[in-house]
């Protein structure tokens, strides 16, 4: 089981490294914000976001293939908030 666990400790940097670059991101957006912020949509990726690190954080506990699957769907899900976030940021 060393492997899987090796690498899922990696995944979980690598989520924290890129959890860190959104939070330097959207810091940065917050300051330039305007009256059209879209705070529900920001909501939605970081709650999605922050959920699935924990669900990983689960899923290295439990070492279950089915958690692991959840939490690449609810990374997926989060990931269209935040490509929306992304696009609607450049356009501002």
């Amino acid at each position: 089981m060393f492997p899987i666990g090796f690498f899922a400790g990696v995944v979980l940097i690598f989520l924290g490294a890129t959890a860190g670059l959104g939070i330097a991101s959207l810091a940065k957006w917050w300051q330039h914000r305007s009256q059209d912020f879209p705070e529900k949509k920001v909501t939605t990726h970081i709650v999605l976001q922050s959920t699935s690190i924990v669900m990983w954080v689960v899923f290295m506990v439990f070492m279950q293939p089915w958690i692991a699957w959840l939490t690449f769907a609810t990374i997926t899900v989060g990931q269209v908030f935040g490509d929306l976030l992304m696009f609607s940021s450049y356009r501002a």
